[in-house]
């Protein structure tokens, strides 16, 4: 998966778990803008979905477990996130 497909993706993970329809739906529209502009083939959108299948619903510390992330942020980066999406952290 290049770079900026993986963005895209960790954008849509992050955003298809709020609580906003409107987030969401965005989210959804752009993964799939930028699968279109990008003629993404088949291959790789099926990788794309088997890790979404793979990471839904998973907190992030299990995700980073999952696809082997080290966690290379400041405790002060990190409490940010914590504090911009505390339901990520949610045990």
């Amino acid at each position: 998966m290049g770079p900026q497909l993986q963005v895209v993706v960790e954008e849509f993970i992050l955003k298809s778990g709020s609580d906003d329809d409107e987030v969401r739906t965005a989210a959804r529209n752009d993964l799939r803008d930028f699968i279109e502009r990008e003629e993404i083939g088949i291959t790789t959108l099926l990788v794309v979905v088997k890790v979404v299948d793979l990471i839904k619903d998973k907190k992030v510390v299990e995700v980073r477990e999952i696809l082997g992330i080290v966690n290379d942020f400041t405790p002060e980066e990190e409490q940010a996130l914590r504090d911009e999406h505390p339901w990520a952290f949610e045990d």
